[in-house]
């Protein structure tokens, strides 16, 4: 029900994918910050193999695995307190989350 709420055209993910990924090395990874479904998650770890999505909601990882055949790398982690190494990606992506966030300012500087 979330994806057919907030449709995203596969041609318009395609062309967000692209458009991050082009300046990137076959070295750094994006990071899908409230990845959710994986509605553009999607596209970028197609587009950029080393992709990682995190969602707060296991419910919704658990439901993009089941919309990609592919490997996704998920975590379920607070986007205010991440699991990850400072300067760990190359690319920061988060769309339709930060309005979810309490602590979206200590998300942002994470």
């Amino acid at each position: 029900r979330y994806e057919a709420t907030r449709p995203l055209p596969d041609t318009v993910a395609r062309r967000i994918a692209a458009h991050v990924a082009r300046p990137l090395t076959g070295s750094d990874w994006i990071l899908d910050a409230g990845f959710g479904t994986g509605r553009l998650g999607r596209a970028l770890s197609r587009r950029h193999p080393r992709t990682v999505g995190v969602d707060l909601s296991r419910a919704m990882l658990d439901e993009a695995r089941s919309r990609h055949l592919g490997r996704l790398r998920l975590a379920q982690a607070d986007l205010a307190a991440l699991p990850f190494a400072d300067r760990a990606f190359g690319a920061i992506l988060s769309v339709h989350v930060l309005h979810l966030v309490p602590e979206w300012e200590r998300a942002l500087s994470e």
